[in-house]
């Protein structure tokens, strides 16, 4: 589901162990958690515009190339457009535009932009991003102000990762493209 770069300096686990946590199992591993006290559950990270966001593990329908993007005439700038994935038409948003971030580069992308669509199978939408890193266990109670698509903050390997509200950034592409 999740791609990983093959020069890992952060130690990233392989596909099985990220889908055990998800899980809630253990997997044996000697790293510290950074939120060992908290009660935590399994969010997809993913970095867009050098900002890292986290959506919940259940949220992610999947992770794919992106391909091309259809512009739709007359739409807000936050959405990009509609693309094809798996048969389907899912409308694709830009989220440093919704979570009002500025958009910076981000060096540190070794892989091609991939989409990550969330929601459900009849309410989904897409973001494009530059790196999908995997399933982390993060803490579920959120610091900071929730705002629009973002739920909250936390601080993870010493970056800040902001929670995205799916369901809000499902609703921000589904009333502006005019589906239900």
């Amino acid at each position: 589901l999740l791609s990983q770069s093959s020069d890992d300096e952060n130690g990233k686990q392989g596909l099985a162990e990220a889908q055990a946590r998800a899980q809630g199992s253990r997997t044996g591993s000697t790293e510290e958690s950074e939120h060992e006290d908290a009660e935590v559950a399994p969010f997809v990270l993913m970095s867009v515009s050098g900002r890292w966001y986290a959506a919940g593990a259940l949220d992610v329908q999947k992770v794919v190339f992106k391909g091309s993007v259809t512009r739709i005439p007359g739409h807000s700038s936050h959405i990009l457009g509609l693309a094809l994935v798996h048969d389907a038409l899912i409308p694709v948003v830009d989220l440093a535009a919704l979570a009002n971030s500025a958009s910076t580069p981000n060096e540190r992308v070794l892989t091609q932009p991939r989409l990550v669509v969330l929601g459900s199978d009849e309410d989904n939408v897409a973001v494009v991003v530059e790196e999908a890193y995997g399933i982390e266990q993060l803490p579920k109670k959120m610091e900071g102000k929730a705002s629009g698509v973002i739920a909250g903050e936390t601080f993870w390997k010493g970056e800040t990762v902001s929670f995205l509200n799916v369901e809000e950034l499902v609703l921000a592409a589904h009333d502006e493209s005019g589906r239900s």
